[in-house]
């Protein structure tokens, strides 16, 4: 046999260790976390819909083509771009 196992039978052999159970719950919960932070992350950067309604998207997309178009002034569109993002916010 391994020595390695010696040395973790005679520890858990003790008695007292629900230490060692705890430490190893909370690696288990931190590992998680990072990783669905982690995956959280990468999912808001390359999926858009994520981060912004698409109605919104397209209230905004309206607004540039109107400006585009000249339907609208620059100090219109810049003052209508700041009540859409300023209903963006929570």
């Amino acid at each position: 046999m391994h020595p390695f196992y010696d040395s973790v039978r005679s520890l858990l052999q003790s008695g007292d260790t629900w230490w060692l159970s705890l430490i190893s719950m909370l690696l288990y919960l931190l590992f998680w976390a990072v990783v669905c932070i982690i995956a959280y992350r990468i999912l808001r950067q390359y999926l858009p819909s994520l981060r912004t309604s698409q109605a919104q998207d397209r209230a905004v997309q309206i607004l540039r083509e109107r400006f585009a178009r000249g339907d609208i002034s620059a100090e219109q569109y810049h003052e209508m771009l700041a009540v859409l993002d300023k209903s963006r916010r929570p």
